[in-house]
């Protein structure tokens, strides 16, 4: 999980050069959560579609992160 979302990451950090990256999650998946956290990412807002509770997550690029 932690290496397949790390090369995502880097991927798109070397191919969009973004300030931030951004994905959401729904809030019953607490191993996929739990994995995003440890990446880095920070939850931003709380949001329902069809009755499921979902998470915006927030992870900002410092420079350092681009290559």
């Amino acid at each position: 999980g932690g290496a397949f979302v790390s090369a995502i990451m880097d991927f798109a950090i070397n191919t969009f050069a973004p300030q931030a990256l951004r994905l959401t999650v729904a809030v019953f998946n607490q191993r996929a959560l739990r994995l995003y956290q440890d990446q880095g990412f920070e939850g931003t807002t709380r949001f329902f579609h069809h009755q499921t509770e979902y998470l915006v997550l927030m992870k900002p690029i410092t420079p350092y992160q681009a290559r």
